[in-house]
């Protein structure tokens, strides 16, 4: 049987959501209810019979801002600065990890950055969601480069000098991640080299404490 989608669509200054599943409805509806006047989300504008509608978001998608300055490592520094900023005060304010993180979901504003979408949030440990990212900025737009490898361990040296990470949570998460990615992409998985940028990545939290 096919899964259901959300119908999402945006009109006069304003996203407006329906979901598919009433537990996800609920999830995100209790988010919006803790990041309320943090400058985290949106502004949230109506919620009700399974929709939710918040201001609409203005600015650029992070991972566009990623992408072009990937030649550019002050300016992505700076960028996973304000996402770790970002990140901090969310575990600390709403308590979860988000699960189905995508730099996609994020928008710059400024100095800031709001996020849009928080239906699959859940319990679970900080590494969760940085190991997501890190293997997507891994495996796109060119999986298992040493330029991904640049970029990836910029942004995992910052994140273990904010957080108090696990190396060896990170490190086995990583694999599996790596490995769901390639199957979800079709990407050729190189066991090998996804075991090793692991191992290397273990080692760079282990040095950042």
């Amino acid at each position: 049987m096919e899964e259901k989608k959300n119908v999402l669509r945006i009109e006069d200054g304003k996203v407006i959501k329906i979901f598919a599943s009433h537990l996800d409805y609920i999830t995100e509806s209790r988010i919006y209810d803790k990041l309320e006047d943090t400058g985290l989300c949106p502004p949230l504008l109506y919620r009700g019979a399974d929709t939710i509608e918040h201001a609409y978001a203005e600015g650029p998608l992070l991972f566009d801002e990623l992408i072009k300055a990937v030649e550019d490592e002050q300016r992505l520094q700076h960028l996973f600065a304000v996402f770790i900023a970002w990140y901090g005060e969310f575990r600390r304010v709403a308590g979860c990890s988000l699960e189905h993180i995508d730099f996609r979901d994020f928008v710059l504003q400024g100095e800031r950055l709001v996020c849009v979408d928080f239906e699959a949030c859940k319990p679970d440990f900080i590494e969760s969601d940085l190991v997501k990212l890190t293997a997507q900025m891994y495996l796109v737009p060119k999986p298992f480069s040493r330029e991904a490898e640049r970029v990836c361990r910029l942004f995992v040296r910052q994140a273990a000098q904010r957080f108090s990470l696990s190396p060896e949570l990170f490190s086995s998460r990583m694999k599996a991640e790596l490995a769901r990615i390639c199957g979800l992409l079709g990407i050729d998985h190189d066991a090998e080299t996804a075991e090793a940028f692991s191992e290397r990545l273990a080692e760079l939290i282990k040095g950042s404490r």
